[in-house]
């Protein structure tokens, strides 16, 4: 780890000298198209540097954000209407996934089910952790409107925002089915309450007054055991069945990283996870509910999410906006998104987050 920090860190400095020498050559170019490839430029070393500072940031645990840039300076000309609440964040349009997540929850209530579990399988480009946690703050909307504070979900570090835990594990399933309990009874503090986890599933817990409870997992490709896995998601969805009435909701829902996830020319080793997950869905339907992997996004819906923020619903502002945020995509994505007019939800989502932050910064 420290030496992974410490590569990324050389490479930010030297983005940073790079960008260091353009800013000071911006001012004194005079030749308009000259002085645009530059801006272009500018920007495509700032997204990789943004680029860099996520992974540094994502290695060390910290949650920073810093003013300045292109794509700064053109969103905060935004007439933005009020502070975002953390729902903007994450909610570029999903419909069809949002769409499936509902109908299985409404399912599951209609059952009275007081234990629902949900798979969503996809590509880290596509930010799937970010979907779960748009249903958690979506969750809170809808079924709580007179009591948001009525769903426990567990929080980052920072205190903001949804935190996902890597799925207990250990070497055999009795190793990992004790590693779950023991993370179950120190989430929910049941040592506190000398209390176990067999007795959790006897008696409940009556005094934690929530209607919601969400338990969020990320599980890598890399760490999926076939010998292993499927049994322990199994004992997992089997384990939780029967509930008293005072006892809240509990909704789990497992990330599985699987890169490329929504292309077709997929590894054997990546299809057989989805095979997997698949059939352990099918084999529990009334518990379990495999999501619609997800895919990158139409472009237009990331100017619908502008128009939206945007109190003056300003076309040929929204266009420039996105226009240089297209530019300042790498190479490759920039060749996506001009050709197919698609985005992966990585970038929008540092797009987001900008005007998240002006919003905040905004009297």
């Amino acid at each position: 780890m420290a030496d992974q920090l410490k590569n990324l860190e050389n490479r930010k400095t030297d983005l940073k000298a790079m960008l260091g020498s353009f800013y000071e050559e911006l001012p004194l170019t005079t030749d308009p198209e000259q002085k645009a490839a530059l801006r272009i430029k500018i920007g495509q070393y700032e997204q990789s540097l943004n680029e860099i500072e996520r992974q540094i940031k994502r290695a060390s645990g910290l949650d920073t954000f810093e003013d300045g840039g292109v794509l700064h300076d053109m969103a905060a000309q935004l007439r933005i209407k009020k502070r975002l609440p953390e729902l903007y964040l994450v909610n570029c349009n999903r419909s069809e996934v949002v769409n499936d997540f509902w109908d299985s929850f409404d399912d599951h209530q209609e059952r009275s089910n007081p234990y629902q579990f949900y798979f969503l399988l996809a590509c880290p480009s596509q930010q799937p952790d970010s979907f779960g946690e748009r249903m958690v703050y979506e969750l809170r909307k809808d079924e709580l409107k007179k009591h948001p504070e009525a769903i426990l979900f567990k929080r980052r570090s920072d205190g903001k925002r949804v935190a996902f835990d890597e799925l207990p594990m250990g070497r055999n399933l009795v190793r990992s089915q004790n590693a779950f309990k023991t993370y179950f009874s120190e989430r929910f503090g049941l040592h506190q309450a000398n209390s176990s986890f067999e007795e959790y599933l006897d008696t409940g817990l009556p005094t934690m007054g929530f209607e919601y409870v969400t338990l969020t997992f990320e599980i890598q490709a890399g760490d999926w055991n076939s010998k292993l896995m499927k049994d322990y998601l199994q004992w997992l969805i089997d384990t939780f069945s029967e509930a008293h009435d005072h006892v809240p909701t509990f909704w789990f829902m497992f990330v599985i990283f699987i890169k490329n996830a929504h292309k077709e020319d997929l590894s054997k080793r990546y299809k057989k996870i989805i095979e997997e997950v698949n059939s352990l869905v099918e084999s529990r339907p009334e518990k379990s509910s495999l999501l619609t992997p997800l895919e990158p996004v139409e472009m237009d819906y990331l100017e619908e999410w502008l128009l939206k923020v945007d109190e003056e619903n300003s076309a040929s502002k929204i266009e420039d906006l996105l226009k240089t945020f297209i530019d300042c995509l790498p190479e490759e994505k920039k060749k996506q998104a001009k050709e197919n007019e698609m985005l992966d939800m990585t970038d929008i989502q540092r797009l987001q987050n900008i005007i998240y932050q002006i919003s905040h910064t905004k009297d």
